[in-house]
């Protein structure tokens, strides 16, 4: 990938958005898309780099939107991303001001394209993103607002220790 960065970020929007179309020249933007292209598949998304559309194989924007009329505000909140995948739903996240989010997921192409994503970005960010699986996160750390495991628990040998393995991230009232 290029060695470029953008501050314009747009995470509040159904393609989360990391730069501008016209920061970019045509040979540049071509060289952006053949390198994510090998990163693929692409399954949580959709996603704009600098004009370049990234399908994902799950429109996981119909999701977020079903799941944003149910969940309480994420301003100010520590959030915990179970399976975060790509980290499509963390910046949709921080597109709700969540103030910080960390994202486990085991999947070694996940942390690829999170990374190049992320390598866009000019400013710190409040996303952290861990290859692991859930069983690495020590139990009752207690430190959540709010826990979000969307597509995991039927991947899980026991559900119900997922379930409680994710209760006892939360902090008290999370």
């Amino acid at each position: 990938l290029p060695n470029m960065q953008t501050s314009a970020l747009y995470f509040g929007e159904d393609a989360v958005k990391i730069g501008d179309r016209d920061e970019v020249s045509d040979s540049i933007r071509s060289e952006i898309e053949c390198a994510l292209l090998q990163m693929s598949p692409w399954r949580k998304g959709p996603f704009d780099l600098f004009g370049i559309g990234i399908d994902s194989e799950w429109q996981s924007n119909l999701k977020w939107r079903r799941i944003q009329k149910a969940i309480t505000s994420l301003a100010g909140k520590r959030v915990l991303d179970v399976g975060c995948g790509n980290g499509y739903y963390a910046f949709r996240m921080l597109g709700q001001e969540a103030k910080w989010v960390l994202g486990v997921d085991p999947s070694a192409l996940a942390l690829f394209q999170f990374s190049a994503l992320s390598s866009f970005i000019s400013m710190p960010f409040p996303i952290t993103f861990l290859p692991v699986g859930m069983e690495s996160i020590p139990r009752r750390m207690e430190d959540f607002d709010v826990v979000f495991s969307m597509g995991v628990l039927y991947h899980r040998r026991s559900p119900f220790d997922h379930l409680e393995h994710l209760r006892e991230s939360l902090c008290e009232g999370g």
